[in-house]
Parts: structure tokens; sequence; C-alpha cells
């Protein structure tokens, strides 16, 4: 299913208000094909193009679409599979038992709530397998996925080469001796689960990002988990291949305590001390969570144009805490914002995400920083399309942008009456919700109309997933042996030293 709207079609785009154009007193757009061609005055525009169809009208807010910088489509939720939020590495041991969903129809599944939210462009990590034929066909279907629901993608795959128990390099087997024995085999299976080698899967990736290059809607980036599960020299030769041929890099960092104490514990240095020394940190990558992050952590992505996504519900679901936006952007960092596949109530609502960014951002003290409406919708579009290495071409309303718009309806988030003194930007971050939304049009494509997605069928979609697992059915004993393992895991972090802490911001206090 097309829109009829083609890559030769012009039309215009009317709002009350547009936000993220250079203008304030412009209320409309001229697209032409993929690409914003002209923004400016409705009664002008109209009067020079008098034949063209209209998108919009008086009583709609424009936006530039939204990005999400960091996710994972997981298609039917962990929750509805009944597997519970937890802190951060027990909760991914029971990942362990999650449903065999195909990569397809998830894609498309989130896709679609993605899209309804006004998100246009997504950065979806996904784990590369354990071969280049399981690499190439996973990375095939997602993009087949993206390109038909029409969504921009960079899909990022990533391939961990060290186990996932427990952080510390070394201290794995110490760890699976002091289990008792009937999850000793448990331990050392998930210690030794098979992955694509480190030479393959540069090698791969790098063919695959070359293969997309041209592609409107698809890149392919480097997606190494995180320094916790990632061998140095892999880093180094992913490095090396990023910086050659342009490819980004996106990887999980800093994302809950035991993470921030592992680096000192096994390095004598940070996760971020630890990318930088491997050549890593350049405006070519990409940080998730970054919750744990020291003030020489910032001041040194700071320095070298690495970008921090943002992941406010992720990082309160899974118990890692409240990531220094505020702090990381008064010290000269412009974050972006991504929901991880986590949002706060299961249904990819983006402006609830921008609205949680938003209130965690403020501190109750004088004189620390805090985050505003402002720049909190700045992270949504603009950050994320730095981070995108599309600074020029999304995130704004201007001539030459690519015409990756979201339309939404005011007359609920300004009933019963507005002051002319309220600010569309604050009116639309504070009030603004996913049935607010109009029209979403990526690439010059009208992809939602009216809440509904017109380039595939949403409940054909979710009933091919739950026909795929009609006849699946979890363990119980394996559900419960991870449970048990992640307790015993837990019990072994709590062994580690805990040195004095400095928090950023002082939320509360016991006296």
């Amino acid at each position: 299913m097309r829109h009829p709207l083609t890559d030769e079609t012009s039309f215009l785009v009317h709002g009350r208000w547009m936000l993220g154009a250079e203008s304030a007193d412009c209320d409309a757009a001229l697209i032409r094909g993929r690409t914003i061609a002209e923004v400016g005055s409705y009664e002008v525009l109209r009067a020079r193009n008098p034949d063209l169809a209209v998108i919009g009208g008086p009583n709609t807010g424009v936006l530039p679409g939204f990005v999400n910088a960091h996710h994972h489509a997981s298609g039917i939720s962990l929750i509805l599979q009944g597997i519970a939020d937890d802190m951060l590495e027990p909760w991914l041991l029971a990942t362990l038992a999650a449903a065999p969903q195909s990569d397809f129809y998830a894609t498309q599944l989130s896709a679609a709530a993605m899209m309804k939210s006004g998100v246009t462009s997504v950065v979806d990590m996904c784990r590369a397998g354990a071969d280049t034929a399981g690499l190439r066909r996973r990375v095939e279907e997602k993009a087949a996925a993206y390109r038909q629901v029409g969504l921009r993608a960079a899909i990022v795959p990533g391939a961990r080469e060290k186990n996932m128990l427990v952080h510390a390099d070394g201290e794995e087997d110490d760890f699976a001796r002091s289990l008792p024995a009937h999850l000793r085999a448990l331990a050392q299976r998930i210690i030794a689960t098979p992955a694509i080698g480190p030479d393959d899967y540069v090698t791969t990736i790098a063919e695959l990002a070359q293969a997309y290059d041209d592609d409107p809607l698809i890149d392919i980036w480097f997606g190494p988990p995180g320094p916790q599960w990632v061998e140095e020299a892999t880093f180094g030769k992913l490095a090396r291949m990023s910086a050659e041929r342009n490819i980004r890099v996106q990887t999980h960092a800093l994302e809950s305590f035991f993470e921030k104490l592992a680096g000192p514990r096994v390095k004598g240095v940070t996760a971020i001390e630890t990318l930088d020394a491997l050549g890593l940190l350049a405006p070519r990558l990409s940080i998730a969570h970054g919750v744990w992050l020291t003030d020489d952590d910032i001041a040194g992505m700071v320095e070298s144009g690495a970008h921090l996504v943002h992941n406010p519900s992720s990082n309160l679901r899974l118990k890692c805490g409240i990531a220094p936006i505020a702090r990381a952007w008064s010290a000269g960092m412009r974050p972006a914002l991504g929901m991880d596949g986590n949002a706060m109530a299961e249904d990819e609502d983006f402006f609830a995400e921008m609205r949680l960014a938003l209130r965690l951002g403020h501190s109750p003290h004088l004189g620390e920083p805090s985050l505003t409406a402002a720049m909190v919708f700045e992270m949504a579009t603009r950050n994320g399309a730095s981070l995108l290495g599309r600074e020029l071409d999304l995130g704004r309303l201007a001539p030459g942008a690519r015409a990756d718009l979201v339309l939404v309806g005011l007359e609920r988030i300004t009933a019963p009456w507005i002051s002319s003194a309220a600010s569309p930007l604050e009116v639309i971050v504070q009030r603004a919700q996913p049935r607010d939304v109009e029209s979403v049009i990526i690439e010059g494509q009208v992809v939602v109309n009216e809440g509904r997605v017109l380039t595939i069928d949403e409940a054909r979609v979710a009933g091919e997933l739950a026909e795929s697992l009609a006849s699946w059915a979890p363990s119980a004993s394996e559900r419960a042996a991870l449970s048990e393992l992640g307790k015993h895991l837990m019990d072994w972090y709590a062994r580690w030293p805990t040195p004095p802490l400095r928090p950023h911001t002082q939320f509360n206090s016991s006296a």
C-alpha cells in the first residue's frame, strides 16, 4: 500500500505553527519530491501554486520529524512475554528466554508505532548473530521492513564477544565456580555462546554499509554492544574501518552502576576513557545511556564531538538511574533522545519520552542547570539529525531539507482556550500526544494519515506475529533457572566495593 504522492509530486503543507523553521513568520512549506523547496507565507505560496494539494491547515502545527536516536525494534513487548523489568544485568539474563520473533514483522510493528508518534528516523540496534549469513539475513529483513513501512532507519547490528554474566574481565570463571552445581552448566553455556568472529563482523558491516550507501531510507552502522562485551582489538579494527569508510558507530556505555564500577576495577579508567584510547571517541560515535558519566567523561565527549543519547524511560525501568543531561548540555554537549524499545507505557510514545526527559532534567537546587522544553525539542529533532550526520537536511524546516514532517492537530491541545502569550513550542512539548498526529511525511511521502499507517496493514502484521508464536510456549524451567542465576549474579556484584559517590544533582536527602 502506497500513498498516491510520488517522488515527482509537489504539494503545500500549511500550519498555524511551524516549529523548527528559521523564521517565526512562516506558516507554509512547498514540498517538491523528497525535499522542502520553500518555506514562507501560505498566502504567497498558495497564490503562486493554486493547483497544488494542501495538507494541514490553520489549526495544525507543523514540526520536523522526530529522531529516535537509540532503539531496539522489539515487536511484541517483553512485558507481554512475561519478562518483567528488573536491574539491567538480571533483566538481560531473563531476555534469553524471549520468544523467537520474525525480524521482518517485529520491525514493521515497532516502526508503525513509532511513526504514529511522529518519529521519522530511528537508530535500531540489533544482534548480529553467530555468522555472516545470519548477519546479512537480519539486516536484509530489517531493511526490507523499514523500506516497506517508509521509516528512515540506521540499522546497527552488534556482536557480543565477551560473556554477559559479569562485566569484569577474568571473573566469569570465578563466578561460575561460585554457583550451585545445577546452575554451573547454564552459566558456562551462556559464557560460551558463539558469536560472529571480529574480522567477519567488521568486514561484513563495511560491505553492507557500502551496499546500502545509495538507499534513501537505510544506513548500516557498526553496533558494538558495549566496552564490557567487546574485545579491545575488535574496537580498534572497527574504529579504523569507521574512519576509513566514514561508517558511524553506536554503542551502549555506562548504563548501569555496575558498568561504572567495572571500568576502574578492571582497567583503572572509565568506559569513555577506554573508548577514547581505542580511537573511537569522534563525531561518528554515539553512546546510548551514559547514566554514570563523570564530569571528565562529559568534557572528553564534548571535545571529541561524540554524541550522547538520553533514554529516560529505559533508564528508570531498568533501575539504572538518571543521566546527567542538563549538566552535559551546560558543558557544551547536545544530547539526542531515544526510547530504547522501553517506552514508559510500552506505547512508543515519543511525546511522552520528551516530557519525561524534561521532568527528569529539572534540578531542585537554585543555580544548577535544568532542561527547558526548547532544549528537549532540539534533542528530539536537530540533535538527533546531527547524530545521524544529517544536520543539514533533517531536523529542521528549511529549503533543501528532506521532506520529513509531522502535522499535529491543535484542537485538543489548545482547548478550551489558549492565551496569545502561550509558546507554541511549549504547548506542543507539554501537551501533544500521538492521538493528535494528523499526518506524518517521510521523504515527501505521506505515511501516516489520521492515525493510520498507509504503507502496511498493521492488523495483518500483528496477526502474522501472533500466529507465528501460537504454537510456541515458554519453558518454565528455563525461566526459573535464569531467574535464580540472576539472583546469584546480583549477590556477586553486591560484594564489589563501592567507592564514595558524588552525584551530579542531589534530588533529596535522608537527613
